[in-house]
């Protein structure tokens, strides 16, 4: 079974976890937040981390090059997971419910269809009317 964790600036974390349940119902999703004042955020990667050891562990952050990704980023030396450095609802719904183990293989290319799901639907509807004309 893989394990979700959540990791955000505020309360993204959090909204998207309660996105996530409005649609699927109670997950095991974890969120960790950073907040302005000293949150401790590092010890409670630790923790999380150790007690998710032997699972398969998914971490969404949400910017890259953010202080929460760069906490994550320095436990990659001493945890085994998996390390998405963006937020996206249907990725990460997707990561939810799949039923066997997420590699890092498989995570590339919901990814990678990820990415092609990025549309400025303004082009795109334009596209979809001047096909429909020829």
């Amino acid at each position: 079974m893989n394990q979700i964790i959540l990791a955000s600036h505020g309360p993204l974390a959090q909204g998207m976890k309660e996105s996530i349940e409005f649609f699927l119902g109670p997950t095991s999703i974890v969120c960790l937040t950073q907040t302005k004042e000293e949150s401790g955020l590092q010890q409670e990667i630790e923790s999380v981390l150790r007690a998710c050891a032997g699972r398969h562990v998914i971490v969404f952050t949400d910017m890259i090059g953010g202080s929460v990704n760069q906490m994550f980023t320095r436990a990659l030396e001493h945890h085994d997971f998996l390390l998405v450095s963006f937020m996206h609802l249907g990725l990460i719904m997707e990561c939810v419910l799949q039923q066997g183990n997420i590699d890092a293989s498989m995570l590339q290319e919901m990814i990678d269809a990820t990415k092609r799901q990025c549309l400025l639907m303004n082009e795109w509807m334009d596209q979809q009317q001047q096909d429909g004309e020829e």
